[in-house]
């Protein structure tokens, strides 16, 4: 804290001008501390299953998910989850202002300006990079007005008005992706391609029979599908 403060005029038995400046800065790796070990895949296997996702079933038809093979072996224990960190700055600023006679103004704003890596469970083992990543800029505005009249030695009176005005802002959103909304859930382009299908066979077309002609039995026969990720 730095701290800015006059003080009192004791002749004109009036406060002076005063600033008061405060401030947090905070930094840490843990957010959702665990009061029990935790665990994670291991770097060898997290990059083998990025690189390579699926393997081919045991028939020769289809895929399995290279993620379901994995056993304790390729987990380690871990103290502290991953990815779960916070950064902040915690500014307090108040400037008092004396007007009028036995009157004081007072102007303040306290703001939270932090982004934070939001802990996952779901993503603790194989995607914690994947975490969410929050930002806040909240801003708590206020004027603040006191004045006191003075009756007599026994006797004062005194009202206050106070008035605040506030702005929060949060955003959640992937740590890559951000603000780039088109890219969430789109995993790539199919283009398909395709080609008219005739069979052998017969048809009539303005009452005239034909035999033994090839018959179009299909307009959009797939010949090939291709994906092109993104």
């Amino acid at each position: 804290n730095i701290p800015f403060v006059s003080k009192k005029d004791h002749q004109s038995i009036q406060c002076v001008p005063g600033l008061l400046i405060a401030g947090k800065f905070a930094t840490t790796n843990n957010t959702n501390p665990v009061w029990k070990k935790t665990q994670r895949l291991n770097n060898e296997t997290l990059a083998n299953l990025t690189q390579d996702p699926l393997r081919q079933g045991e028939s020769g038809m289809g895929t399995y998910l290279n993620a379901e093979f994995v056993t304790a072996n390729d987990l380690v224990d871990q103290k502290i989850p991953e990815n779960s960190g916070r950064t902040g700055f915690y500014p307090y600023i108040q400037l008092s202002l004396p007007i009028l006679n036995n009157g004081m103004l007072q102007l303040g704003n306290y703001s939270t300006i932090d982004e934070t890596q939001v802990y996952s469970r779901g993503n603790s083992i194989f995607n914690s990079n994947r975490n969410a990543l929050q930002t806040r800029r909240n801003f708590d505005n206020f004027v603040h007005w006191k004045q006191q009249f003075k009756i007599n030695q026994e006797l004062s009176l005194s009202y206050d008005l106070h008035l605040q005005y506030s702005s929060y802002h949060q955003t959640t959103g992937d740590p890559e992706h951000g603000k780039d909304f088109f890219d969430y859930g789109y995993l790539g382009k199919f283009t398909t391609y395709k080609m008219p299908n005739y069979e052998f066979g017969s048809v009539t077309v303005d009452s005239q029979a034909y035999n033994n002609v090839w018959v179009l039995n299909s307009w959009d026969f797939d010949t090939l599908v291709t994906f092109e990720p993104s």
